[in-house]
């Protein structure tokens, strides 16, 4: 979550796309990219839940930690967020409000 705070320049207005970009889309070729891909902990699910964006596009493979699932899918699909993954490239956004 702090890590999610630190990245909001400033703040997401609710019914926007949301992107999550870490770079980690550029592993797609590794052999770590499923298995030490970043997941969101459950009060991050719950702060972009809380957001209603229209979309939640993300470079990891999952939401959710796929060895101790944490609710993320029902928290996020619940609130009727779509989700689009995996993401690559996303380090050549280079502005925090961009155009999709």
């Amino acid at each position: 979550m702090e890590d999610v705070k630190k990245a909001e320049k400033e703040p997401v207005p609710e019914e926007a796309p949301i992107i999550l970009a870490t770079g980690w889309g550029s592993h797609w070729a590794e052999p770590d990219f499923l298995t030490d891909a970043w997941f969101l902990k459950k009060d991050a699910a719950e702060y972009f839940a809380g957001k209603r964006p229209v979309l939640l596009g993300f470079d990891t493979p999952y939401a959710d930690n796929m060895e101790n699932e944490q609710g993320d899918w029902l928290v996020l699909y619940g609130a009727g967020i779509t989700l689009l993954a995996t993401l690559v490239n996303t380090e050549k956004i280079t502005k925090f409000k961009v155009k999709l």
